[in-house]
Order: C-alpha cells, then sequence, then structure tokens
C-alpha cells in the first residue's frame, strides 16, 4: 500500500482501512479493497482480494531467542480469489494466512533473514 499519514488510517477489531483501501472479515472470508497507485509507473491499482480459511490455528513460534519476535500461522491452508480491475486480472487458488509480530523492529533482531528459514 501506499505510504498515508495517520490521519488516513482507520481500524477496528475485524478492519483495517489505510486511505481508500481496506481490508475486513466479512464472516468467515478476509476481503480486501484495493485502490491504489503503482509504482514506479504510476498506474492505477483497483480490485480486490477473498481470502476463505479453510482450517485455522492458535499456535505461535518465537522466531529469536529472546522472544521478541513472534511468527503465527493464523489460517495455514485456505482459498484465495482475487479481480482485479484495473489491471484486468483475475485468479483463484491455494493460499494461507500468517502474522508477524514483535516488541521492536525486526531488523534489530536478526543479521540477516530469509523467508524460508
Amino acid at each position: 500500500m501506499t505510504e498515508r499519514s495517520r490521519a488516513q488510517l482507520w481500524r477496528s477489531a475485524d478492519a483495517l482501512q489505510i486511505g481508500r483501501s481496506s481490508v475486513a472479515w466479512r464472516g468467515d472470508a478476509l476481503e480486501f479493497q484495493i485502490v491504489e497507485r503503482g509504482c514506479p509507473l504510476p498506474l492505477a491499482l483497483r480490485g480486490s482480494v477473498r481470502f476463505e480459511p479453510l482450517h485455522r490455528t492458535r499456535h505461535s513460534e518465537a522466531l529469536d531467542p529472546a522472544a521478541r519476535h513472534w511468527w503465527t500461522p493464523l489460517a495455514p491452508r485456505g482459498r484465495v480469489e482475487v479481480r482485479m480491475r484495473e489491471p484486468a486480472l483475475s485468479w483463484s487458488g491455494n493460499a494461507y494466512l500468517d502474522s508477524n509480530q514483535g516488541s521492536e523492529p525486526l531488523e534489530h533482531a536478526f543479521r540477516s533473514w530469509h523467508w524460508s528459514r
């Protein structure tokens, strides 16, 4: 998403809006509405993404010895449907949803990082 000021941020327990783009839980699905400009080419990026979890978990793993950073595979199995108006693209398939959180910026805890670690 494009960087925005704090005044363009709104959130609740089950929704987040930044500028004109948003994500919210609607029933059992996580739905994204995307209204952005591309970079470095300033082309319109508009459409929606719908993620439906097929399996959920509350399991979390510490990413560092001091447990300052945690990874949670919220829905390690699900289905996604992408429908973009600009550019005109769409697809569906398997997907997952995870979360990372920590008490400090991630780069403070690691000298290097690779997503397949």
